[in-house]
């Protein structure tokens, strides 16, 4: 799911499920939402017809079973309209899952206690050769330097899965790293990755929309991006399949076959050794065509007849030796590979037992770890559950063939050859036993939650079961009650869930990944990444807490991500190599006993920048608002350059060169941060600081309430981390910022309170990237006979606080002993030291 931006109806793209518009040039606003009418058919919006079709919105719905049929749908479309456009979507999304599958709103959910720490996932540190051995290695390194996880998330790679019989022997069909290096290109970022790193990374947007890496025991698999597929490279394969092809008749000759062979049969026999060789080049080739040729649709659907036809089974065979994608459940419990604590990726994955118990323990207990989580897929695995396998045969496993829409075909060809859609899907009709039977193992063995991926592929294998929205309910059912019953405090993640089918049910779990995957090596991903995650909050944000995804903290880009992380208000969570990491950037991050300072809400679009194209349009910067208990966060994001391209299927520079962009901040970009400037001694808090109080109080952040005699000034103190500069600005006063490209800053803002002519904003503790996040309790008021004024606060964390003050104090105490400090005049700013202790908890008193 990604943002598009238009003005008239033709501008619409097939399957849209959200669609915002701006009436007027600062609103009114509208939202229009397609429906699930009655749990069967789901709605989408879509152009008119004809390149010159007029501007009449068109609405499909379909139940992807030919044999559900209806003439009218009492549930098809809501539209609401508003002056505030946040407020608008909150509520209009959440009246729109309630019509379409009961998910309720994102603030009647609780929320699970990991997004207050700080995590590491498996995947782009192992991809499929996720090990014990390896997790315990990861696990250590972010130790050592400080940051540890509190969160361990085992990515793909932990189950005991199989291919097909029939293709089992091609797995060991992979092409060496060496192969692999010399046919990639050098990346366009320079980055200090491992030749391993390269070679693990595999162009899943050639298969499957994700990465995905050899099997379990084997070399990992690096297929050729698309940048570097090109036209030589197309003569080089037909050339090399040429060459061998030749080299295979003249052994069929020297073994006396070619007196037998007329020319019809040398020729049949030239071209079957041509497809023996495209085995190993089939899609590259495929995707070279359609990336790079802008092929036409008649192109696209003769590779997809050929895919489903004369070469489906070299596809499989390709498929199979390429990555997990064709891969079937066989037991509910871990492969080999989680046998001790010491097992590696090489272990014989099939001939040891498993122990995840000992494993998880162990982890728990060396690392201090709060929580575990694992990954499987919302029907178990890829291509689902074995049907021919003994251990898994109680779940009555059927082989189903994915059948995508129209419309998904439309937005996406290369699901016409998608691995599942060949490969077919072990599906199993009712997930209550499997679901349970999984979770329950997974829970005696210590883990506390999921991470529930592929949710799409439901949707598209309920050909013959009644059609994609009935069985994606009916398995968001089953999830939602296993959740509930074996991972108590709601512990899942979401992913890969972006159809409306699978976001209207859920039900209670509250966080939802809301962008692709995270690519280390896809230069052209990043910018895109953080514009598609901040548009695809305003929607989503509304029934889930958004997921913006992992990232390294050792990347050209790793600032970036981890600035969006901070003001995306969601997890924090890096899939960094073992001895791979920047610690600078992480204990901006991360706390020393493993927790973060995490803002309040889902971070989302300024106003000023929701209907602009802020991958584009070369003129707009990313501007994204959220708020901590008692200040304001806007982060600032240049990310024109490159962006998602529907046509080709991948992320693409459209402009090598994006200049520097200048925008404007106004404190009144933060929502809400007017009322909580307004704050007074007689009303202790407003309704919104109420909320995100409650919410830092049910995750443990600790809160507070202004609750003091100030009275608000109506300006604010601003400060910019990357500027390190500290200016004050009224409500609608802006100032200008510059930003470069692939470059952010992050502004804290902060109502200024006056007692007396006393003017004061506690900033935070600028050594983290969420300042404010620090401050748990504020206070200011006149105390003793003299009436000093006195600010007192309780902060999380330690560093260098900094307030702005347009008095120099008359002492400062930390945890009852006196603190130095550093006043300027100029500036008006005030700093001094929190020390580290043990708590990580400091009281400190400020008096004027």
């Amino acid at each position: 799911m990604t943002p598009e931006w238009g003005s008239r109806a033709k501008d619409l793209h097939p399957e849209t499920q959200f669609l915002l518009t701006e009436l007027g040039p600062e609103g009114p606003y509208a939202v229009l939402l397609p429906l699930i009418d009655h749990n069967t058919f789901r709605a989408t919006l879509r152009p008119p017809k004809g390149k010159d079709g007029d501007d009449t919105l068109c609405l499909r719905i379909e139940s992807g079973d030919a044999s559900v049929k209806a003439s009218q749908w009492e549930r098809a479309l809501l539209v609401a309209a508003g002056d505030d456009p946040f407020e608008l979507v909150d509520r209009a999304v959440a009246a729109a899952a309630a019509l379409s599958g009961g998910a309720k709103p994102r603030a009647a959910k609780k929320l699970p206690a990991t997004l207050d720490v700080f995590g590491w996932c498996t995947w782009d540190a192992f991809y499929f050769r996720v090990s014990a051995q390896g997790i315990r290695q990861g696990l250590q390194s972010l130790q050592r330097g400080g940051t540890p996880a509190r969160l361990l998330i085992i990515d793909d790679g932990w189950q005991m899965t199989d291919l097909d019989e029939a293709y089992r022997e091609h797995e060991h069909h992979i092409m060496t790293e060496a192969d692999a290096r010399k046919r990639a290109p050098a990346a366009p970022w320079s980055m200090a990755v491992s030749s391993e790193a390269r070679a693990s990374e595999s162009a899943g947007a050639l298969a499957a929309g994700g990465p995905g890496a050899a099997p379990y025991g084997s070399r990992p698999l690096h297929l050729d991006e698309a940048e570097a597929a090109n036209k030589e490279a197309v003569r080089e394969v037909l050339h090399e399949a040429e060459h061998q092809a030749q080299a295979r008749l003249k052994e069929l000759e020297g073994k006396g076959g070619s007196s037998k062979q007329g020319p019809l049969a040398k020729l049949l026999t030239l071209f079957k050794a041509l497809l023996a060789w495209l085995d190993l080049h089939l899609l590259q080739v495929g995707s070279w065509i359609i990336e790079n040729m802008r092929a036409p649709d008649w192109a696209i659907k003769v590779l997809g007849w050929l895919a489903v036809g004369p070469l489906r089974q070299a596809f499989l065979r390709f498929y199979a030796g390429k990555g997990d994608w064709t891969r079937r459940l066989t037991s509910i419990k871990a492969n080999a590979k989680f046998s001790s604590i010491d097992a590696g990726p090489d272990h014989p994955w099939k001939s040891k037992p498993e122990d995840l118990k000992s494993v998880v323990k162990a982890l728990k207990a060396e690392f201090d770890l709060g929580y575990v989580y694992c990954w499987h897929a919302l029907h178990a695995y890829w291509a689902g559950v074995c049907p021919v396998d003994s251990s898994v045969a109680p779940y009555k496993s059927v082989l189903r063939f994915p059948k995508p829409t129209p419309g998904v075909l439309e937005i996406d060809a290369s699901m016409a050859w998608n691995p599942k859609l060949l490969a077919g899907v072990g599906v199993v009709t009712d997930p209550t036993s499997l679901h349970d039977d999984m979770h329950a193992y997974l829970q005696d063995c210590g883990v506390d939650g999921v991470k529930v991926d592929v949710q799409a592929t439901v949707g598209m294998i309920g050909g013959d079961l009644g059609g994609g929205p009935l069985l994606t309910q009916r398995y968001h059912s089953s999830l939602e009650q296993s959740i509930a019953a074996h991972f108590p405090g709601n512990h899942c993640i979401n992913c890969m869930c972006h159809s409306t089918e699978n976001l209207y049910r859920m039900l209670d779990t509250s966080v939802a990944r809301v962008s692709d995957d995270f690519y280390p090596l896809d230069a052209a991903s990043h910018t895109t990444h953080l514009g598609v995650c901040a548009f695809n909050s305003v929607f989503m944000g509304a029934i889930v807490q958004p997921d913006w995804d992992m990232f390294h903290s050792k990347h050209p880009a790793a600032l970036l991500h981890a600035t969006a992380r901070v003001v995306s208000g969601g997890a924090v969570y890096v899939s960094d190599k073992p001895d791979t990491h920047d610690f600078e950037l992480l204990r901006r991050l991360v706390l020393p006993d493993g927790s973060v300072l995490r803002a309040l809400l889902p971070g989302r679009p300024t106003r000023d920048c929701l209907f602009s194209d802020v991958l584009r349009d070369s003129r707009t910067v990313l501007k994204v608002w959220n708020r901590n208990a008692y200040s304001g966060m806007l982060g600032m994001f240049n990310v024109q350059g490159s962006h998602w391209s529907r046509t080709r299927g991948k992320f693409i520079t459209h402009n090598t060169s994006p200049p520097a962009l200048d925008a404007s901040l106004r404190p009144s970009d933060v929502e809400g941060i007017a009322l909580t400037a307004a704050t007074t001694a007689s009303a202790a808090t407003t309704a919104s600081a109420a909320a995100g109080a409650a919410s830092h109080r049910q995750n443990g952040n600790g809160n507070g309430t202004f609750g003091s005699a100030g009275r608000a000034t109506g300006s604010y103190a601003v400060y910019s981390d990357q500027r390190r500069r500290l200016q004050v600005l009224a409500q609608e006063q802006q100032m200008a910022v510059r930003v470069a490209h692939a470059k952010s800053d992050i502004f804290t803002i902060v109502p200024i309170q006056a007692l007396g002519g006393l003017q004061v904003a506690p900033i935070g503790l600028v050594n983290m990237l969420n300042p404010g996040g620090a401050v748990l309790e504020y206070d200011l008021r006149s105390r003793g006979a003299g009436g000093a004024a006195v600010a007192t606060l309780r902060l999380k964390g330690f560093g260098r606080f900094l307030m702005y003050s347009n008095r120099r104090p008359a002492h400062i105490v930390v945890d009852g002993a006196p603190a130095a400090f550093d006043y300027s005049e100029e500036q008006c700013a005030l700093h001094f030291d929190v020390p580290q202790t043990g708590t990580l908890r400091a009281q400190v008193g400020i008096q004027f």
